[in-house]
C-alpha cells in the first residue's frame, strides 16, 4: 500500500498514525507538543502544512483529515493550495457536512469520507492506541460520485487498521449516527 498522510495527531489520527506504523504513515500537526509527542515516538510529522501535503502529493499518499469540524475549512484550504489532486479522506462523525466543504474547493473528484467508529473520551497524541481500530466498525462512504479507486484505497486502509467496513451515503451515515449515537447526547 502507497503511504498515508495523517492531518491532525489527536487520538484518531494518532491512533491511526501508530496502527499503520511510521513505516507506512507520515503527518502534519498543528501544535508542536502533538508534534513532537508523535516524532518522540518515532514518526515523521511536521507543523508545516504546506510541506507535508506536497510530500503527500510526489508520494500519492492517500491523506487522511483527522482535525475537528471547526478545523476543516482551513485544512482544506490548504489541501486545495498544496495538494488539490490528491486521495482524500476524513475520519470525522459527521459526513455531509465534510462532502459539502470537500466539494465546495473543488476537490471532490478523489474524496471519500470515512469515519471510525472508535473513541475514547480522552484527546490527543498521549491518549493514542494502536488497537483502537481493531473490531471497530469503519464508514467507507459511497457517495454517486465517489471515486472507485479511492474507495478502495480508504476500504484497505480501514481493513489494515482491523475494522470491519460498512459503506453508506454520506447522508444516510448522518441520519443513523444521529439516530444512534448523537441523540443519546442531547
Amino acid at each position: 500500500m502507497t503511504d498515508v498522510c495523517v492531518l491532525g495527531t489527536g487520538l484518531i489520527g494518532g491512533s491511526l498514525l501508530r496502527t499503520l506504523g511510521p513505516e507506512r504513515a507520515f503527518g502534519w500537526n498543528r501544535s508542536a507538543p502533538g508534534a513532537r509527542g508523535a516524532t518522540t515516538a518515532g514518526f515523521d510529522v511536521s507543523t508545516d502544512l504546506a510541506d507535508t501535503l506536497r510530500r503527500a502529493t510526489r508520494a500519492d499518499a492517500l491523506v487522511v483529515v483527522a482535525v475537528p469540524l471547526p478545523a476543516l475549512g482551513a485544512v482544506l484550504d490548504a489541501v486545495a493550495e498544496h495538494a488539490p489532486g490528491i486521495a482524500l479522506t476524513d475520519v470525522i462523525s459527521v459526513k455531509r457536512p465534510v462532502l459539502d466543504a470537500v466539494r465546495e474547493r473543488g476537490l471532490g473528484a478523489r474524496f471519500v469520507g470515512g469515519h471510525p467508529m472508535a473513541g475514547t473520551a480522552h484527546s490527543g497524541w498521549e491518549a493514542t492506541d494502536p488497537d483502537l481500530f481493531r473490531g471497530a466498525t469503519w464508514l467507507v462512504a459511497a457517495d454517486d460520485d465517489a471515486d472507485p479507486h479511492t474507495w478502495s484505497r480508504v476500504a484497505r486502509m480501514a481493513s489494515d487498521c482491523g475494522s470491519r467496513v460498512v459503506s453508506s451515503t454520506s447522508s444516510d451515515h448522518d441520519a443513523a449516527v444521529a439516530r444512534v449515537s448523537h441523540l443519546g447526547h442531547v
